[in-house]
């Protein structure tokens, strides 16, 4: 499993052109929250770093 860093998160949104909201929703979290991980305040827990690892994934699919 993946470690999700702060910049780790803020990179893949800007990749894959996505707000903070979009993220959100995607994730199941508020948008504050993920505004709080980019900022390094909160730390992901591990059901949220896999629902990342999961949502990278399914967004690499559908760009191809």
């Amino acid at each position: 499993m993946k470690k999700w860093t702060p910049r780790d998160i803020k990179n893949f949104r800007t990749r894959f052109k996505i707000t903070q909201k979009e993220l959100a929703e995607l994730v199941g979290v508020r948008e504050n929250y993920i505004y709080l991980l980019e900022k390094g305040e909160r730390k992901p827990g591990k059901t949220l770093m896999l629902l990342f690892g999961y949502v990278e994934k399914d967004l690499k699919k559908s760009k191809k």
